[in-house]
Formats: C-alpha cells, structure tokens, sequence
C-alpha cells in the first residue's frame, strides 16, 4: 500500500491559505520551508505525521490547528513562524521532538490537552499554554 506524503508544498503557489489533500498520511521534513505568504494551512484528519521544521520560516502563519489523528511531530516544526499566535494539538501527539518554538511571538498560545505530551513539552519549556475548557492561558 501506497503512503500519500506531502513532500513539498509546490513553489507555484502563491495562495495565502493551502488545504492538505485528504488522503495524505504525513507532512514531510521541511514540506512548507520559507513560504511567508501562507497565512493559512489546513491539514485533514488522514495526517499521522508532521515531519521535522514541517512549517519552519511560515512567517505569516498566524494560527493552526492539530487533527486528532496526528501522533507524532518532529523536531522544530513551528521554528520561526514569526506571526503564530495560536496552535492547537490534540492529546493524541504522543511524540514531540525538540525547539518547536524559536522565534516564535511570546503573545503565542498553545492548547493543549491536560497531562498530554504537548502539556509537558510547553511547561518544560516555558511555551504559554491553556487547555480547552479553560478561560485564561496559563504559564507555570
């Protein structure tokens, strides 16, 4: 069986906002490297995997949201998305690789599902997060 992977978000496009095919099982290493003008990046419930720097140097992302399909996001995938104020993963993510966040805004908020592998990777590293059902962010 074949694995649909989005090895690279295609050069010719200049759209702000960029639907991942239905289909597509992983967002491979460095797939949207430097595209500045995607404010927008939809991703379906067939994703498994982000790959490592995923969405590195998406200046103008502004916010994204994590099907709960997804389990594992590499290392450094939301490194230097300079707009990026809000992300969503889901408790699903069970793997997280290191410096998801350099050069992120500080007025960034992740939620995060409590006692979940992103709850932990934003406490130790000091990322503001707040949990579905809460009413403020949280920064401990």
């Amino acid at each position: 069986k074949t694995e649909m992977r989005l090895v690279c978000y295609p050069k010719a496009f200049t759209a702000e906002s960029y639907a991942i095919p239905q289909g597509t099982r992983m967002i491979g290493v460095r797939a949207f490297y430097g595209y500045g003008s995607l404010k927008e990046i939809h991703i379906p419930d067939s994703v498994v995997t982000i790959g490592n720097e995923a969405f590195i140097y998406c200046a103008y992302l502004t916010d994204l949201s994590i099907p709960e399909s997804v389990t594992s996001i590499g290392k450094g995938a939301f490194d230097y998305c300079f707009d990026l104020t809000s992300l969503v993963i889901p408790g699903s993510v069970t793997a997280m690789g290191e410096n998801h966040f350099t050069r992120c805004p500080e007025t960034l908020t992740v939620t995060v599902d409590r006692d979940s592998c992103a709850h932990l990777h934003c406490r130790e590293n000091g990322i503001r997060y707040t949990f579905p059902d809460a009413n403020s962010w949280l920064f401990e």
